[in-house]
């Protein structure tokens, strides 16, 4: 954080700004296959606290939609383009920011009796506005390598080089990159490493809990690994791998059963919630189910509960693309 100039400390802080508190998140990043690779600590801003003011009502900051994932990943195929990824490292703390931002660091970072105050200069996680931040200082990068917005989707850009169709897909920071001329793509990542702190992830082989693999001019997409995770996670609810989901005929009250608990129904809604995940990246054949189960977000029974269960899904592919 020293490196990138993200806050510095204050001895005075204007009469009636609220200061932030943040706090330490910690977590584990893993690759395709479930293995740890890296130890996570992050600072984060309590945003929660942050009062609504004028200089956040720009806060929406737009992710890559699945059609637009499907649409590259069919002109890569049809193209024989390229496909490399590429992620941002500490994407918010490249990020400048408007407006004067006052916190305080985590009680264990203090080392002197009283509460150092710092002002912040880049957009710190967990600030309400901070995604909008990265996104454009993203823009701005890209647009300075010659990428146009995309009006269909904004975190989708394209340029036409030599007659060639350039695409980067962008979600928060990761990058999917496309192109049919290999020296083009290496270009393009090396002008981004002059830019930002970037990681080179090489070709494309996993994105956004995706599996992606290319055989005989296909292109398939997967969930294994995040099934895996969805299995190991609920196995205690009774959740479990089917070769089919739901009949399209099953039908059920909203009110029948005994209704579940706060924290059985919160657990509900969040398997629910990973199912939908799974049904818009590869899983169309789930539609019904997840659908006829969200209806029940608001107060689910234990015959809700029941239905999920046996929901159902397995480890298919997805044929995203083919030649």
């Amino acid at each position: 954080m020293d490196d990138m100039q993200v806050m510095r400390p204050v001895s005075y802080v204007p009469r009636g700004v609220q200061v932030l508190r943040s706090m330490h998140v910690f977590t584990l990043k893993k690759d395709e296959s479930g293995n740890v690779l890296q130890h996570k600590a992050r600072l984060v801003i309590q945003g929660n606290m942050q009062k609504q003011g004028s200089e956040q009502l720009e806060v929406w900051a737009p992710t890559s939609k699945q059609p637009s994932l499907r649409f590259l990943l069919s002109i890569a195929a049809q193209q024989e383009m390229h496909l490399h990824q590429m992620d941002v490292k500490s994407s918010f703390l490249n990020a400048e920011l408007d407006e004067d931002v006052y916190i305080q660091l985590p009680p264990e970072l203090e080392t002197g009796g009283d509460r150092q105050v710092y002002q912040l200069q880049k957009a710190v996680y967990g600030l309400k506005q901070a995604p909008r931040a990265w996104y454009n200082k993203l823009k701005d990068l890209l647009a300075g390598l010659g990428f146009k917005q995309s009006e269909a989707d904004p975190a989708v850009y394209f340029q036409f080089m030599n007659g060639q169709l350039e695409i980067i897909l962008t979600h928060v920071d990761d990058l999917l990159i496309a192109a049919a001329d290999l020296n083009r793509v290496q270009w393009i990542k090396e002008q981004l490493k002059g830019l930002v702190d970037i990681k080179d992830m090489g070709p494309a082989s996993y994105y956004l809990g995706m599996e992606i693999s290319r055989k005989d001019g296909k292109i398939l997409l997967t969930q294994h690994k995040y099934t895996r995770e969805l299995l190991e996670k609920f196995s205690p609810m009774g959740l479990r791998g089917r070769d089919s989901p739901l009949e399209d005929k099953t039908q059920i009250s909203r009110t029948a059963g005994v209704k579940l608990t706060e924290e059985k129904a919160s657990k509900y809604r969040e398997t629910v919630g990973a199912l939908m995940y799974l049904q818009t990246g590869t899983r169309p054949d789930l539609a019904y189910a997840v659908g006829l189960l969200a209806r029940f977000f608001q107060s689910p029974t234990e015959l809700h509960m029941d239905l999920l269960t046996f929901a159902g899904f397995s480890e298919l592919s997805v044929c995203a693309a083919e030649r």
